[in-house]
């Protein structure tokens, strides 16, 4: 099972689940819960925004 990402605020989901960081933060934009930083010319998300991970399980974890 792989890793999977949503975006969060006050620790409340507010998007699904997305299989990669990119896909994550892209409903962030959409939300208008992201800001562009022209200076560093990347997304930031500022409190109380968070992305949250949930680790997938490798197979040894899996199977034990």
């Amino acid at each position: 099972m792989a890793d999977r990402f949503r975006i969060s605020t006050f620790g409340r989901p507010r998007t699904p689940w997305r299989d990669s960081i990119q896909d994550a933060t892209d409903d962030a934009i959409e939300l208008g819960l992201a800001s562009w930083d022209e200076s560093r010319r990347e997304w930031y998300l500022a409190v109380p925004v968070a992305l949250q991970v949930e680790q997938g399980k490798s197979r040894d974890q899996a199977s034990g």
